[in-house]
């Protein structure tokens, strides 16, 4: 079955203008400096504008951003923070117009 916008002959075709985005939070990382999985990444193609914000337990903001390429590296005013979950919330415009919104929780383990 092909997927929106593409076909068994063309599986690397672009997904068409205002298509819904497909985006993706990982919902874990280990930013312990072993240069794997170190920073947390909103991930998607066709991203033009994005808001993501992670807070914490008590609902305080602990990070923010509108760049897909700034990724939270788990500190937070530059101080490491502990494992635990945290919450996050995201919104997304795509080329075209397609948008998504997406809540979630992210696990910091070490």
């Amino acid at each position: 079955v092909p997927l929106k916008g593409r076909t068994a002959a063309h599986p690397r075709e672009p997904f068409p203008r205002g298509i819904h985005p497909e985006v993706y939070v990982p919902t874990g990382f280990t930013p312990n400096k072993d240069g794997k999985n170190d920073a947390l990444y909103v991930m998607g193609d066709n991203i033009q504008k994005m808001h993501f914000m992670i807070y914490d337990r008590w609902g305080q903001l602990i990070f923010e951003s509108n760049n897909q390429k700034k990724g939270w590296d788990g500190t937070y005013k530059g101080i490491e923070l502990e494992p635990g979950v945290f919450a996050y919330y995201l919104y997304v415009e795509c080329i075209g117009g397609g948008t998504s919104s997406q809540k979630g929780n992210i696990t910091i383990l070490k």
